[in-house]
């Protein structure tokens, strides 16, 4: 059950399943100001990117206006871009003079990063959100699928899409006059002009936070590190996104490489699984697990059938789709399970029942019938699993006729 004061979410976010290299998301991180008039134009080359490479994470660091942060402020004054240029993976391209990139070859730098494999897996592993303090606590973690050495940093973005405001947040606009351009008449500058992906905080400081990851790593080693950071009031916890990171530092600028990411929403549904004797007397509240540990009901019984609940429920703050399913056999025993306002949902639970677009604090509730077939003593554990968009619980029924 959702509870007002305090919120863990538990994700499985990563980048890929672990093999010999991993899938790389490269990061595009454009330098960009509401004073830059010829900014406006990056929009439709970013939309052409993830047209194309839909896995790429799109960052976008303000400098010398409001939403300048002093580490973004800290990589645009280490890169020296050209306004709007971009880093992609803060990668130094053969082809390219500098680190940076101009927009006309986003496109295809961003392709070659793809085309390339990655040395680790970057998990968003635990999120906590206190919605009262609006305090996070993310813990990125990195596992390597290859041997690394060198100095490797974890780091963590905090981003906020959709941000507009008063004058100071309306864009200089080059296009204004320029017929045929998307931003032709828009005005100059343009008042309400909506600012995609703005980095509102990078935790690790322009370069990343030393010291946790060795500077020799073998294959299939891990390691995790936690930031903590309250959001400040006048953003919007709605459209917050974290991207996080391990990349490498050297005191040569241009060897300073993102080796892989991951981004993901603050805000989530979150499946929890609860299961016991009757509805008010349910264990798993607020215990997300896949293991069944601290949410398992003991059904024995010298009857003929043996009778509990489970229920299926929303604690994320957001509407999210929820999956429950369960064995499609039992051996000795006859199953019926009844959804509570519903009727018999035996053949769709053994499928996977999709209960879409559940809201925050809603819940599902299943009676679960089962019957002996034989006179002979029968254990079987039942498992009842629930996914949402991200993240599994499950629920364990421990059955006995004696």
């Amino acid at each position: 059950m959702k509870t007002a004061a305090f919120l863990t979410i538990l994700l499985s976010i990563c980048t890929t399943p672990l093999f010999a290299q991993v899938q790389r998301n490269p990061i595009l991180e454009v330098y960009t100001g509401t004073w830059c008039a010829f900014c406006p134009d990056k929009e439709s080359y970013i939309e052409t990117i993830l047209a194309n490479y839909p896995d790429t994470i799109v960052v976008e660091v303000h400098d010398g206006d409001v939403m300048q942060t002093p580490e973004g402020h800290g990589i645009a004054f280490g890169f020296n871009p050209s306004f709007p240029q971009a880093s992609i993976d803060h990668f130094k391209f053969a082809a390219e003079d500098s680190v940076t990139v101009s927009r006309s070859d986003w496109l295809d730098r961003v392709g070659d990063r793809v085309s390339t494999t990655s040395p680790v897996a970057v998990n968003l592993s635990r999120v906590l959100w206190n919605p009262g303090t609006r305090e996070m606590t993310v813990r990125v973690t990195a596992r390597f699928a290859s041997a690394v050495s060198g100095n490797l940093r974890f780091n963590l973005y905090v981003v906020e899409d959709n941000v507009t405001g008063d004058e100071d947040y309306d864009q200089t606009n080059n296009y204004n006059n320029s017929a045929g351009h998307p931003y032709f008449g828009a005005g100059n500058p343009i008042a309400g002009y909506v600012h995609r992906n703005v980095v509102r905080e990078i935790a690790g400081g322009p370069w990343g936070t030393s010291n946790v990851i060795p500077d020799e790593v073998g294959a299939g080693q891990s390691f995790s590190h936690e930031y903590t950071y309250t959001l400040p009031a006048d953003y919007d916890e709605t459209q917050v996104k974290l991207v996080g990171v391990v990349q490498r530092y050297n005191g040569n600028i241009e060897q300073r490489e993102i080796l892989n990411a991951v981004e993901a929403p603050l805000l989530v549904s979150k499946v929890d699984g609860l299961i016991g004797k009757n509805s008010n007397r349910l264990k798993g509240n607020n215990i997300y697990n896949t293991n069944g540990a601290g949410q398992k009901h003991r059904a024995a019984t010298d009857r003929r059938k043996s009778v509990f609940v489970f229920s299926v429920e929303n604690d994320g703050f957001e509407n999210g789709d929820l999956t429950t399913r369960t064995r499609r056999r039992v051996r000795g025993m006859k199953v019926l399970y009844r959804q509570i306002g519903v009727g018999n949902v035996t053949a769709q639970l053994t499928r996977g029942l999709v209960q879409p677009d559940i809201a925050p604090g809603s819940r599902a509730l299943f009676k679960a019938i089962i019957k002996r077939k034989t006179k002979d003593r029968i254990r079987q554990n039942l498992f009842f699993q629930a996914t949402s968009e991200r993240d599994t619980d499950r629920v364990v029924a421990k059955v006995l006729f004696r």
